[in-house]
C-alpha cells in the first residue's frame, strides 16, 4: 500500500538447490560451489549432479598458480559475468545520478559499451526470478530498453529521484534484466582463444560509481589453444567500466538462469589483470 493510493499484492514461489565442496591440497583447501534456482521445483534437476559438479570445481581449482600481469583475453563464465555487470549498472540508479555520483550522468542516448551489448528490462520472462507486476512504488511494470546495441537508453529511476532531476520515472531498479545472448556456446568462445583466461567467480571486489574504476579478485583457468589448461588464483581485474565495456568480443548463448540478472557468458579482448 503507497500514499498515492496504490493497494496491490503479489505472491511469489521459488525453491533451490545448492551444493558447495572443499578439497585437500595439502595446508590449502581449494573449495567451490554449484546452485539452481527456480521458480518451478521441477526444474531444479538432479541434486546429485550439483553435487558433482560442485566436487569438480572444487578438483579444479587443485594447483593453483599466479601469472604475470599482461594483457589478455578474459572468457568470464555465466554466473561470473551477472557481478561484473552489477558494478557496471551502479551509474544508472537514481541516487547515484541525483548526487552526482555517476559516471554515467548524461549519457543517455550516448555509447557506453561496444554494439554487442543489448540490455532489456523484462518483467514478464516465464519463470523469471524477477518477474514481477508492479515495482516496489506500485508503478506498473513494463518492458524497457536499458542499452540498445551500446548505446544507454533509459535510467533507473523511481519516483523521488524522477522528480529531483526533473524526469519521468521508470523503476527504482530492474526486474530481469536480460542481456541478449549471441549463437555460441561457451565452449566454441574458448575454441576461439589462443592465450586467455577463463573466469568461473570472482572474489571480493569493488567498485566506484563516481569514476568508473572497478577492481575485482579472480580465479579460473589458462585458455591455450582454445583449450582450458591449468588452474590460477590471487589474480586481479582492474580498469574503468567506460572503457572496459567497449571491449566486449563476443556474447555467448548460456544466459544464466539462477538470476534476475540472465546474462551469458563474455569475452572480453584486451583486459589488463595482474598477478606476479
Amino acid at each position: 500500500a503507497a500514499s498515492n493510493g496504490t493497494r496491490a499484492a503479489q505472491r511469489d514461489t521459488w525453491y533451490a538447490l545448492s551444493a558447495e565442496a572443499t578439497v585437500a591440497e595439502g595446508d590449502k583447501r581449494p573449495e567451490d560451489w554449484w546452485s539452481v534456482t527456480a521458480r518451478n521445483v521441477g526444474d531444479l534437476g538432479d541434486a546429485a549432479l550439483i553435487g558433482k559438479l560442485a566436487m569438480q570445481r572444487a578438483i579444479d581449482r587443485i594447483g593453483a598458480t599466479k601469472l604475470k600481469s599482461a594483457e589478455t583475453t578474459l572468457v568470464v563464465e555465466n554466473r561470473a559475468a551477472g557481478r561484473l555487470l552489477s558494478y557496471f549498472l551502479q551509474g544508472l540508479y537514481g541516487a547515484n545520478l541525483q548526487q552526482k555520483r555517476s559516471f554515467l550522468d548524461g549519457m543517455v542516448g550516448k555509447p557506453i559499451a561496444g554494439a554487442l551489448l543489448q540490455l532489456d528490462d523484462d518483467p514478464a520472462l516465464p519463470g523469471g526470478l524477477g518477474s514481477r507486476s508492479f515495482d516496489r512504488e506500485g508503478m506498473v511494470a513494463k518492458a524497457m530498453p536499458v542499452v540498445e546495441k551500446g548505446v544507454l537508453r533509459n535510467y533507473f529511476l523511481d519516483w523521488y529521484y524522477a522528480q529531483k532531476l526533473k524526469a519521468k520515472p521508470t523503476s527504482g531498479g530492474w526486474s530481469n534484466l536480460v542481456l541478449a545472448p549471441g549463437a555460441d556456446p561457451l565452449d566454441k568462445l574458448l575454441a576461439g582463444v589462443n592465450a586467455g583466461i577463463l573466469v568461473p567467480s570472482f572474489i571480493g571486489g569493488n567498485s566506484n560509481s563516481l569514476t568508473g574504476d572497478f577492481s575485482l579478485g579472480l580465479q579460473g583457468r589458462v585458455i591455450a589453444g582454445g583449450k582450458l589448461g591449468a588452474a590460477i588464483g590471487e589474480m586481479n581485474l582492474s580498469g574503468n567500466h567506460k572503457t572496459f565495456w567497449h571491449k566486449l568480443a563476443a556474447v555467448g548463448a548460456d544466459p544464466y538462469r539462477n538470476s534476475s540478472l540472465r546474462v551469458p557468458s563474455l569475452r572480453f579482448d584486451g583486459t589488463a589483470v595482474s598477478g606476479s
